[in-house]
């Protein structure tokens, strides 16, 4: 039978990817694309589950922060894909097409510990951000160097933007019809 591939993924020519195979091929582009490798590790991926943690650093190298993150691909719901740069006139929190993003009600748990203040923190986020500008100068009256708002860098020229928007498409109808094969 002849095969093709369709996100990256070879499959049967009438059946498309499973949702694990989709959460797999989107985990795959995440590890891929993890932005700052000095600052984030790869933990570990399984059934739709990533796992990463980061450290956040002062303007004079010191240790800040370090956290330990989880996304819960079974959790994604919407998503924004931006294929143009933001001008000079967008700011971060503006919207606009600044960044692409990945939203989910309580997709990421994050787990922190803040070495200045010596306090702990545990919460959710419901975006990720996987591309867009997110070149930030250290500023000394900000304790940290990098404000790293964009966790993933995906090139808003490339054609992987195309294919995650298919990917995470797919992915929305797995996560809200029950079973496996929801076409």
């Amino acid at each position: 039978m002849l095969q093709i591939t369709f996100l990256g993924i070879y499959a049967q020519s009438t059946k498309t990817p499973t949702k694990q195979e989709t959460m797999d091929w989107i985990a795959g582009k995440l590890k891929q694309y993890m932005r700052l490798p000095k600052n984030r590790t790869f933990i570990s991926y399984s059934n739709g589950i990533f796992v990463y943690d980061r450290r956040r650093y002062t303007c004079d190298n010191r240790l800040a922060e370090s956290s330990r993150n989880t996304i819960d691909l079974n959790k994604v719901s919407d998503y924004t894909i931006c294929r143009n740069k933001p001008s000079q006139e967008l700011d971060y929190y503006t919207y606009g097409c600044a960044e692409s993003q990945i939203i989910g009600q309580n997709l990421i748990y994050t787990a922190s510990t803040n070495y200045i203040t010596g306090k702990s923190k545990n919460g959710y986020t419901n975006v990720i951000r996987i591309a867009g500008e997110d070149d930030v100068p250290c500023d000394p009256d900000d304790w940290v160097k990098d404000k790293e708002y964009t966790l993933f860098n995906f090139d808003l020229e490339s054609g992987l933007l195309t294919r995650m928007q298919k990917a995470l498409k797919a992915l929305i109808i797995y996560n809200t019809v029950k079973g496996d094969e929801p076409y």
